[in-house]
């Protein structure tokens, strides 16, 4: 019995160490952001394309802009009728795809008039302490 959990316990250090070695750490990532031209008003939405290659579901639970005073998640259509929610979940092994239809970022107190093909900067933070930056182009 003591055989069988050496050889056991061997091999599962000698596979851990190959995986180690030769895969790359996974991490999530963001892109393929935009904010959609506010067409009145001091507040915008913005949507975010969130990759998570990991084994555990990742929670955006903070959000910033530097041309916005608050940044919050949003669900359902964008504008005054979604909901503000908390958090938006991330699903292991897969990603989260904001869209005008569904979940977003709802950018307010604008700084200044937001004007078409220009670029902001969005900070994402996940539960996990981990931060994407990335730049949005602003469009119609």
């Amino acid at each position: 019995m003591q055989r069988l959990v050496a050889i056991a316990f061997v091999g599962l250090m000698v596979g851990g160490t190959m995986s180690a070695v030769g895969g790359e750490q996974k991490t999530i990532t963001a892109g393929a952001a935009w904010v959609k031209l506010p067409t009145a008003g001091d507040a915008a939405a913005a949507f975010v394309t969130i990759d998570n290659p990991t084994m555990y579901d990742a929670y955006l639970v903070a959000a910033s802009s530097d041309v916005a005073t608050s940044v919050t998640f949003r669900q359902g259509a964008s504008g005054q009728t979604a909901k503000e929610v908390a958090e938006l979940v991330v699903p292991a092994y897969g990603a989260l795809e904001m869209s005008p239809e569904g979940p977003h970022l709802w950018l307010s107190g604008l700084k200044k008039n937001l004007v078409a093909k220009e670029t902001v900067t969005l900070q994402l933070t996940t539960d996990g302490n981990i931060t994407l930056s990335l730049v949005a182009e602003v469009r119609q």
